[in-house]
């Protein structure tokens, strides 16, 4: 009977010894999976972002264009074959040219161009007033009005021979519409020459 009982006293006590094992183990498996999956996830950082290459500026590729050069003006030296220019002033608005007995009135309005012009050839060359032109800023060419710069007293440059080194001086008129203005010369030192432009 005591046998027995002692018996199972100590099969309860082997069996309450195994459960509590078994529940050690599975306890100790699930923390053990738990703090490896929070280590893990701990541990795992996000990829960082590619930072994006930054696009090159834009190069401006166009080429500056070179200035053009600029023919003479008012008060340059201009060549055309046998004769040096220089344009000293150009006067617009004139009414009439003259006086009351001998003179001639516009029929728009003259500018009156003072010139000097110099013989740098080695022989006499004759300046005609005839033989210049101008220009206005609508593109539209005159001719010289030669009556006009006849009852100009002071001028030299209507027609003149000039000996080699010599020079003249005097006005070309030229008779263009009111409100026009002159924005160009071409002068020459005779009716065949090419001519030289100069800006006003």
């Amino acid at each position: 009977m005591y046998k027995r009982a002692w018996f199972l006293v100590v099969a309860g006590v082997v069996a309450i010894v195994v459960l509590v094992q078994v529940f050690s183990s599975l306890g100790g498996s699930g923390s053990t999976n738990a703090d490896a999956q929070g280590a893990s996830s701990s541990t795992t950082t996000a990829p960082k972002a590619k930072k994006k290459a930054a696009s090159p500026e834009p190069v401006d590729r166009a080429t500056t264009s070179s200035p053009s050069k600029k023919g003479p003006g008012v008060g340059d030296k201009a060549r055309d074959g046998k004769f040096e220019f220089v344009v000293r002033s150009v006067k617009c608005g004139i009414k009439e040219v003259g006086d009351q007995y001998l003179g001639k009135k516009a029929q728009g309005q003259f500018c009156a161009v003072n010139l000097s012009v110099k013989n740098i050839g080695d022989a006499p060359q004759s300046m005609f007033a005839d033989n210049q032109y101008a220009f206005d800023a609508k593109g539209r060419k005159f001719s010289a009005d030669a009556e006009a710069s006849m009852y100009d007293n002071q001028s030299q440059v209507l027609w003149e021979e000039i000996n080699p080194g010599n020079s003249v001086k005097g006005k070309v008129y030229f008779d263009i519409p009111k409100g026009a203005t002159l924005v160009k010369l071409e002068l020459h030192d005779s009716m065949f020459s090419g001519g030289v432009k100069v800006t006003l």
